[in-house]
């Protein structure tokens, strides 16, 4: 559980649903608000993160387009 969205903003991973979407969405508006309950129309963006054993982020992706993911190879080239 993310309280407060803190570990989607603390890797900027957060995304929030305009007014406007979660109107067009209907029905199922209503289910991400209801399971989200404080933290609104937020969704989590897909992303992948390869930290180091030094704590330091070594590779980062992530695309507010939830279509978009990491490709096998550059997981591969960054481990």
């Amino acid at each position: 559980h993310d309280k407060q969205l803190k570990i989607m903003k603390s890797y900027k991973v957060n995304y929030t649903i305009s007014d406007a979407l979660l109107k067009e969405y209907g029905s199922v508006s209503k289910n991400i608000l209801n399971a989200n309950k404080e933290n609104g129309a937020n969704l989590p963006v897909p992303a992948t993160y390869i930290i180091g054993t030094n704590k330091k982020v070594l590779y980062a992706f992530f695309d507010p387009d939830f279509t978009k993911r990491a490709t096998v190879g550059d997981i591969l080239k960054n481990i």
